[in-house]
Protein backbone atom coordinates (compact mmCIF):
# COMPACT_ATOMS: atom_id res chain seq x y z
CA UNK A 1 0.00 0.00 0.00
CA UNK A 2 1.36 3.42 -0.92
CA UNK A 3 1.78 5.95 1.91
CA UNK A 4 0.08 9.27 1.41
CA UNK A 5 2.72 12.02 1.15
CA UNK A 6 2.32 14.61 3.91
CA UNK A 7 3.07 18.25 3.33
CA UNK A 8 2.76 21.51 5.22
CA UNK A 9 0.89 24.35 3.61
CA UNK A 10 2.76 27.72 3.46
CA UNK A 11 1.35 31.20 3.78
CA UNK A 12 -0.81 32.39 0.97
CA UNK A 13 -0.10 35.68 -0.76
CA UNK A 14 -3.18 37.24 0.83
CA UNK A 15 -2.04 36.21 4.31
CA UNK A 16 1.39 37.71 3.72
CA UNK A 17 -0.15 40.95 2.50
CA UNK A 18 -2.37 41.13 5.58
CA UNK A 19 0.62 40.66 7.90
CA UNK A 20 2.64 43.28 6.03
CA UNK A 21 -0.29 45.71 6.22
CA UNK A 22 -0.58 45.23 9.99
CA UNK A 23 3.16 45.84 10.42
CA UNK A 24 2.96 48.99 8.29
CA UNK A 25 0.05 50.31 10.39
CA UNK A 26 1.95 49.65 13.64
CA UNK A 27 5.00 51.46 12.30
CA UNK A 28 2.87 54.44 11.24
CA UNK A 29 1.41 54.61 14.76
CA UNK A 30 4.65 54.14 16.68
CA UNK A 31 7.05 56.39 14.74
CA UNK A 32 5.35 59.71 15.64
CA UNK A 33 5.16 58.60 19.27
CA UNK A 34 8.86 57.72 19.31
CA UNK A 35 9.67 61.07 17.73
CA UNK A 36 7.76 62.94 20.43
CA UNK A 37 9.45 60.89 23.16
CA UNK A 38 12.87 61.73 21.68
CA UNK A 39 12.03 65.44 21.48
CA UNK A 40 10.82 65.45 25.09
CA UNK A 41 13.96 63.58 26.20
CA UNK A 42 16.27 66.11 24.51
CA UNK A 43 14.46 68.98 26.19
CA UNK A 44 14.70 67.27 29.58
CA UNK A 45 18.44 66.64 29.16
CA UNK A 46 18.94 70.28 28.14
CA UNK A 47 17.14 71.45 31.30
CA UNK A 48 19.32 69.13 33.38
CA UNK A 49 22.43 70.61 31.72
CA UNK A 50 21.34 74.11 32.64
CA UNK A 51 20.73 73.19 36.26
CA UNK A 52 24.21 71.63 36.53
CA UNK A 53 25.73 74.80 35.05
CA UNK A 54 23.83 76.85 37.63
CA UNK A 55 25.15 74.71 40.49
CA UNK A 56 28.73 75.13 39.27
CA UNK A 57 28.33 78.89 38.71
CA UNK A 58 26.77 79.27 42.16
CA UNK A 59 29.79 77.53 43.70
CA UNK A 60 31.99 79.99 41.79
CA UNK A 61 29.90 82.87 43.16
CA UNK A 62 30.17 81.55 46.71
CA UNK A 63 33.96 81.81 46.39
CA UNK A 64 33.88 85.25 44.70
CA UNK A 65 31.85 87.55 46.97
CA UNK A 66 28.55 86.41 45.46
CA UNK A 67 29.36 87.29 41.83
CA UNK A 68 28.88 85.10 38.78
CA UNK A 69 31.76 85.29 36.23
CA UNK A 70 31.74 88.86 34.93
CA UNK A 71 32.42 90.67 31.68
CA UNK A 72 36.23 90.72 31.86
CA UNK A 73 36.47 87.20 33.25
CA UNK A 74 34.56 85.58 30.38
CA UNK A 75 36.26 87.68 27.69
CA UNK A 76 33.47 90.15 26.89
CA UNK A 77 31.46 87.75 24.75
CA UNK A 78 28.07 86.11 25.27
CA UNK A 79 28.92 83.02 23.24
CA UNK A 80 32.24 81.22 23.17
CA UNK A 81 33.21 77.83 21.81
CA UNK A 82 34.78 75.19 24.07
CA UNK A 83 38.23 76.03 25.47
CA UNK A 84 41.08 74.96 23.22
CA UNK A 85 39.05 75.35 20.03
CA UNK A 86 40.22 77.90 17.48
CA UNK A 87 38.17 80.11 15.17
CA UNK A 88 38.48 79.05 11.54
CA UNK A 89 39.68 81.56 8.96
CA UNK A 90 40.70 84.01 11.71
CA UNK A 91 44.43 84.89 11.45
CA UNK A 92 44.46 86.60 14.85
CA UNK A 93 42.60 83.84 16.64
CA UNK A 94 44.23 81.91 19.47
CA UNK A 95 43.03 78.73 21.18
CA UNK A 96 39.94 79.65 23.18
CA UNK A 97 40.49 80.39 26.86
CA UNK A 98 37.47 82.58 27.60
CA UNK A 99 33.77 81.95 28.08
CA UNK A 100 31.71 80.57 30.93
CA UNK A 101 32.68 76.94 30.29
CA UNK A 102 36.40 77.84 30.21
CA UNK A 103 36.25 79.77 33.48
CA UNK A 104 34.29 77.11 35.37
CA UNK A 105 36.67 74.49 33.98
CA UNK A 106 39.81 76.46 34.87
CA UNK A 107 38.81 76.75 38.51
CA UNK A 108 37.56 73.14 38.72
CA UNK A 109 33.86 73.88 39.13
CA UNK A 110 32.65 72.06 35.99
CA UNK A 111 34.42 70.11 33.25
CA UNK A 112 34.24 72.12 30.01
CA UNK A 113 34.50 68.94 27.95
CA UNK A 114 31.61 67.08 29.55
CA UNK A 115 28.25 66.59 27.87
CA UNK A 116 26.75 69.25 30.12
CA UNK A 117 27.72 71.94 27.61
CA UNK A 118 26.02 70.22 24.65
CA UNK A 119 22.31 70.24 23.81
CA UNK A 120 21.90 67.61 21.10
CA UNK A 121 18.71 69.26 19.89
CA UNK A 122 21.02 71.89 18.39
CA UNK A 123 22.41 71.57 14.83
CA UNK A 124 25.61 69.62 14.20
CA UNK A 125 27.66 72.69 13.28
CA UNK A 126 27.03 74.14 16.74
CA UNK A 127 27.63 70.86 18.55
CA UNK A 128 31.03 70.67 16.84
CA UNK A 129 32.03 73.93 18.58
CA UNK A 130 31.89 72.06 21.90
CA UNK A 131 29.35 74.42 23.47
CA UNK A 132 25.75 75.14 22.50
CA UNK A 133 24.89 77.65 25.23
CA UNK A 134 25.10 81.42 25.35
CA UNK A 135 25.40 83.26 28.65
CA UNK A 136 24.86 86.57 30.37
CA UNK A 137 28.08 88.28 31.43
CA UNK A 138 26.97 91.75 32.50
CA UNK A 139 26.45 91.12 36.21
CA UNK A 140 26.82 94.31 38.24
CA UNK A 141 25.59 92.99 41.60
CA UNK A 142 26.04 89.84 43.66
CA UNK A 143 23.58 87.13 42.63
CA UNK A 144 21.67 87.51 45.90
CA UNK A 145 20.78 91.06 44.82
CA UNK A 146 20.14 90.32 41.13
CA UNK A 147 16.67 89.83 39.71
CA UNK A 148 16.04 86.05 39.99
CA UNK A 149 14.19 86.17 36.64
CA UNK A 150 17.16 87.63 34.78
CA UNK A 151 18.45 85.36 32.02
CA UNK A 152 21.76 83.67 32.82
CA UNK A 153 22.35 80.79 30.35
CA UNK A 154 20.33 79.81 27.28
CA UNK A 155 20.33 77.79 24.06
CA UNK A 156 22.43 79.77 21.60
CA UNK A 157 20.07 80.56 18.74
CA UNK A 158 21.59 83.30 16.55
CA UNK A 159 25.01 84.41 17.79
CA UNK A 160 28.36 83.52 16.23
CA UNK A 161 31.18 82.59 18.56
CA UNK A 162 33.51 85.44 19.48
CA UNK A 163 37.03 85.25 18.02
CA UNK A 164 38.72 82.58 20.08
CA UNK A 165 41.40 83.49 22.60
CA UNK A 166 40.85 87.25 22.20
CA UNK A 167 39.21 89.34 24.92
CA UNK A 168 36.93 91.40 22.74
CA UNK A 169 33.22 91.84 22.16
CA UNK A 170 32.82 90.50 18.65
CA UNK A 171 30.05 87.98 19.13
CA UNK A 172 27.88 88.83 16.12
CA UNK A 173 24.36 87.94 15.14
CA UNK A 174 24.24 85.31 12.43
CA UNK A 175 23.73 86.90 9.04
CA UNK A 176 22.08 83.81 7.57
CA UNK A 177 18.48 83.45 8.89
CA UNK A 178 18.50 79.76 7.95
CA UNK A 179 21.10 79.15 10.68
CA UNK A 180 18.88 80.51 13.46
CA UNK A 181 18.27 77.63 15.84
CA UNK A 182 15.14 77.32 17.98
CA UNK A 183 15.59 73.69 19.02
CA UNK A 184 12.69 72.94 21.36
CA UNK A 185 8.97 72.73 20.48
CA UNK A 186 6.82 74.64 22.92
CA UNK A 187 4.54 72.50 25.07
CA UNK A 188 0.84 72.64 24.31
CA UNK A 189 -1.14 73.60 27.41
CA UNK A 190 -4.51 73.50 25.66
CA UNK A 191 -4.83 69.71 25.48
CA UNK A 192 -3.66 66.75 27.51
CA UNK A 193 -3.65 64.45 24.50
CA UNK A 194 -0.73 65.90 22.56
CA UNK A 195 2.69 66.78 23.92
CA UNK A 196 3.14 69.69 21.54
CA UNK A 197 1.00 72.17 19.72
CA UNK A 198 0.18 72.19 16.00
CA UNK A 199 1.58 75.62 15.18
CA UNK A 200 5.22 74.51 14.87
CA UNK A 201 6.15 77.13 17.43
CA UNK A 202 9.67 76.51 18.68
CA UNK A 203 11.70 78.22 21.35
CA UNK A 204 14.85 78.12 23.43
CA UNK A 205 15.61 76.69 26.85
CA UNK A 206 16.67 79.30 29.38
CA UNK A 207 18.25 79.22 32.81
CA UNK A 208 17.56 82.17 35.08
CA UNK A 209 19.61 83.70 37.88
CA UNK A 210 17.25 82.19 40.44
CA UNK A 211 18.11 78.68 39.24
CA UNK A 212 14.85 77.84 37.46
CA UNK A 213 14.76 76.93 33.77
CA UNK A 214 12.03 77.10 31.17
CA UNK A 215 11.15 77.33 27.50
CA UNK A 216 10.78 80.73 25.91
CA UNK A 217 9.28 81.39 22.50
CA UNK A 218 9.62 85.19 22.51
CA UNK A 219 13.40 85.17 22.70
CA UNK A 220 14.16 88.75 21.63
Amino acid sequence: MMKKQSHTDGFTLIELLVVMSIIAILIAILLPMLSKVRIAALQTVCSSNLHQIHIAASCYAADNDGFFPGINTVGNGSYRMAPGNKSKDEPRALPEEYGLSAILHKYLYLDAFSGVWICHAQPDWMVELGNTYGHQYNFTKPIAMENPDKEFVWDNYLVNAARSGIKTANSKYLGDPSLISLPHPMRDTSTKNDLYNDTNQYGINQLFVGGHAGLKANFR
